[in-house]
């Protein structure tokens, strides 16, 4: 593959002379990803309380609700769903207010109403006796497939997979106290796009300004300058700059004539490379947690450049998940709230917050612990969401870093929005080979390696060696020994010491 072929696939002119072979550029694969580190599963079959249905029936009729009946008893990982028939003239409102005082009569501690009316019937949830945990491997089978962007958030009511596609949202909100499982399901949504989704296909720019919660994520290649935007000038930067790329991409959509990012990819794929230099685009996915905090240093400026971005970018492939712990009118502006279509209700502490992003209440009475309501286009549906662990993340990553030949990471500078890209490479041959658990490279895949060593100046840098050490714990001899063997790998990696690039 040529240089002009490179450019097309990634979106950015390399600078490399020469040509790289394209098996050297395929990803892991996503099936083996699924066996490897989707493998852990638990057992979400539950068990009802004996006799609830009758004891249900009782309480409505002791509040004067007469002639009300269950219909079905449904139980999931984490709820008992009742599925009451109301009698002829009985409002959902009468018994909605009756919450607390049924929960009080079932002796269970939180009681929420679901309107179901292609059933006609008013769900009433309660906690199970048991509550069981979502585990990656419980939404491998989701409707993911097909999807552009798949999100794969966790289990239904009655434990099916649940999923959303990205690209049609386009937008994603998500809001939740402390403690309600806001910063897991940011974590899913990514390990979601990682495993569904080529990674030459789509890219991230991710801003946390706690700078804790996403800094795992900046070791992809496919993550924007390989960092997390932290502070608020840079995550500013990072934004005016997406806009700009918003603006740019439309440019490009005019010159070819098409409507969307799917259209464009299709005809740019149809002009013979010879003529023209222009490269295929790459989905952006932008994460921003702690919206509200960076609303508080940045305030009107943030608001204009979401705001554009949200109304905008849908077409050219840019997509906001936005999460913050307030959920006020100050935040959530009504103008926001309006191009933001699907939203993520985690527990939250008032009804009023609750109608902030819901435009009801209901989230006050959310269980906590991955709990949440998604409205898609108002329609709305209890979720369960998966947790991951940060030893689960960690296999991900890790996975993905020792299954990938060569990474082509974006660099943008904020500033003047000039792009480059660096390649990266595994250092050696002998600690690629043992970090793969020993399954050694074939005879083809090591000549062509050897040949790109030798072949090209690609700088490895620091951060790959403070993967090293924070994944496998290698001591600092163990990993000097295989930088400094220049035999294996051509000797055009040249470290001063290991602790300086560290």
């Amino acid at each position: 593959m040529n240089r002009t072929e490179i450019k097309t696939m990634f979106g950015v002119d390399i600078g490399f002379k020469a040509t790289v072979a394209l098996s050297l550029h395929h990803l892991y694969s996503r099936d083996a990803l699924v066996s490897s580190c989707y493998s852990e599963t638990s057992d979400l079959s539950n068990s009802a309380p004996e006799g609830i249905g009758d004891r249900l029936v009782q309480v409505l009729n002791s509040f004067g609700i007469r002639g009300a009946s269950v219909k079905s008893v449904e139980c999931g990982p984490v709820l008992v769903r009742l599925k009451v028939v109301l009698p002829t003239g009985v409002k959902i409102s009468a018994v909605e207010s009756l919450c607390d005082d049924i929960a009080m009569g079932l002796r269970v501690s939180k009681v929420s109403c679901t309107k179901v009316p292609e059933e006609g019937v008013l769900a009433i949830d309660i906690p199970a006796t048991v509550r069981k945990t979502v585990l990656p491997g419980n939404i491998k089978n989701t409707d993911a497939v097909g999807m552009t962007l798949p999100i794969e958030l966790g289990v239904t009511v009655d434990g099916r997979g649940k999923a959303i596609d990205l690209a049609k949202a386009p937008h994603l909100l998500i809001a939740g106290m402390t403690g309600s499982g806001k910063s897991v399901c940011i974590n899913s949504i990514l390990a979601s796009l990682i495993k569904n989704v080529d990674m030459r296909d789509f890219e991230m720019l991710l801003i946390d300004p706690k700078g804790v919660e996403l800094g795992m994520y900046a070791f992809l290649p496919n993550c924007v300058n390989n960092k997390v935007l932290v502070n608020s000038e840079e995550s500013m930067a990072g934004l005016r700059w997406l806009v700009d790329e918003m603006e740019r991409r439309y440019a490009l959509l005019a010159k070819y004539n098409a409507r969307n990012i799917k259209a464009y990819n299709e005809k740019i794929a149809s002009v013979p490379l010879s003529k023209t230099a222009d490269a295929k685009m790459r989905y952006v996915v932008c994460v921003v947690d702690e919206f509200a905090d960076l609303m508080m240093t940045s305030g009107a400026e943030l608001t204009q450049l979401v705001q554009r971005l949200a109304q905008k970018s849908r077409a050219v492939g840019i997509h906001l998940v936005l999460a913050t712990q307030r959920p006020s009118v100050k935040v959530i502006t009504g103008d926001l709230k309006a191009n933001l279509p699907y939203r993520i209700a985690f527990k939250v502490s008032s009804a009023v917050d609750s109608s902030t992003i819901l435009g009801h209440g209901g989230a006050e009475r959310l269980l906590g612990l991955g709990d949440m309501i998604l409205s898609a286009n108002d329609v709305e549906e209890r979720v369960h969401g998966v947790f991951f662990s940060d030893p689960a993340i960690d296999d991900i990553l890790r996975f993905v870093w020792m299954n990938t030949f060569v990474f082509f990471s974006k660099k943008v500078d904020f500033a003047t929005g000039a792009v480059s890209t660096d390649g990266n490479l595994p250092v050696s041959v002998d600690l690629f080979n043992e970090l793969r658990g020993g399954r050694p490279m074939a005879s083809t895949e090591l000549a062509e390696y050897a040949k790109l060593l030798a072949d090209y100046e690609v700088k490895c840098y620091g951060k790959f060696t403070r993967f090293l050490m924070r994944f496998y714990k290698l001591s600092d001899n163990v990993v000097a020994k295989y930088i400094t063997n220049k035999d294996a790998f051509g000797g055009f990696l040249q470290w001063k010491s290991l602790r300086e690039v560290a």
